[in-house]
């Protein structure tokens, strides 16, 4: 089976080689994975309602998924939701309505809980391995917020041990590539979503 992931950028991308891929070949997923750039979230959101319907249309994959970051992606959230788990379930039903209702039983958008980076934090031996510094443990990545959310508290991190700023595609994509998906998915439930979804969609 053909998949095919449409991702908000670069930093998606590099996290699918470094650690999604060799994570899926190693269970024994039986699909074929093909991530596209949608360069960034204003553009996933304009675009993903065509670019699902022609992917699907012209044959080009069986399954479609999308991965957006929750932080930064700005929607019409209604007045008073504001709870992160509620606000991740409303965006991805928004992403299922801008796809032609034809194709909607073939696209699965997911969300990363309030960003990708929150999966470095679920595994901070990553971080340590890069740091050479120990780091506070994050028993729920996910919870970690919009007021500050995951990538500030990498940067932070960044700066205070190596005194330089963390890029986000260059070294989380490093970063991918050392940590262990199944200590991700103990800690950040919408991760195991994503992971679940793609397993039973080849089962």
């Amino acid at each position: 089976m053909k998949v095919v992931l449409y991702c908000e950028g670069e930093s998606e991308m590099r996290m699918v080689d470094a650690m999604l891929k060799p994570f899926l070949h190693k269970s024994g997923w039986r699909g074929r994975l093909h991530p596209k750039n949608m360069e960034n979230g204003g553009a996933f959101l304009r675009k993903i309602g065509r670019v699902v319907e022609n992917t699907l249309s012209l044959g080009e994959a069986d399954r479609v998924f999308g991965l957006m970051d929750l932080y930064g992606t700005v929607i019409p959230y209604p007045a008073g939701l504001h709870v992160p788990e509620a606000r991740a379930e409303y965006l991805q039903n928004h992403l299922k309505r801008l796809v032609p209702e034809t194709y909607r039983p073939h696209f699965h958008p997911h969300v990363a809980v309030h960003e990708l980076e929150a999966w470095l934090l679920a595994d901070e031996s990553g971080l340590i391995g890069r740091l050479r510094h120990s780091v506070p443990p994050w028993p729920n990545p996910e919870k970690v917020n919009f007021d500050k959310p995951p990538a500030a508290h990498v940067n932070e991190l960044f700066r205070r041990h190596l005194k330089m700023t963390y890029g986000k595609a260059v070294d989380g994509g490093r970063l991918f590539g050392k940590i262990n998906p199944d200590i991700v998915m103990n800690k950040c439930p919408h991760f195991k979503l994503f992971i679940d979804d793609l397993m039973t969609v080849t089962s």
